[in-house]
């Protein structure tokens, strides 16, 4: 991490109704954050009518939702950034698309 401080950690995904519940956990150098997955987003894949050419789906999308698992403080330096579910209660914890850290002032 460049800059040491309190971020606030969101993920976007995509999960079924019937995998709801999973924990997801975000770590780096020892601390953590935690948030439950209560809310589904089963948003079909579409953008196969942009495709230019017939070989297949190039440019298949999906609506993400947004959802914030809170606040982190990162020290500064380099190390691993973990995402992992400790608890997945369905068959999936979720299709994960991108993680905003927002440094908080």
């Amino acid at each position: 991490m460049a800059t040491a401080g309190k971020y606030e950690a969101v993920i976007y995904y995509a999960v079924p109704s019937a995998d709801i519940g999973s924990t997801v956990e975000l770590s780096f150098q020892g601390n953590r954050v935690e948030g439950k997955v209560t809310v589904a987003n089963d948003a079909p894949l579409h953008g196969t009518e942009h495709d230019r050419a017939p070989r297949g789906p190039e440019s298949l999308v999906r609506d993400w939702k947004p959802m914030t698992l809170g606040e982190i403080e990162l020290k500064q330096g380099r190390g691993q950034l973990t995402l992992r579910a400790p608890q997945i209660p369905g068959k999936s914890v979720m299709d994960f698309r991108l993680m905003f850290l927002t440094l908080k002032k």
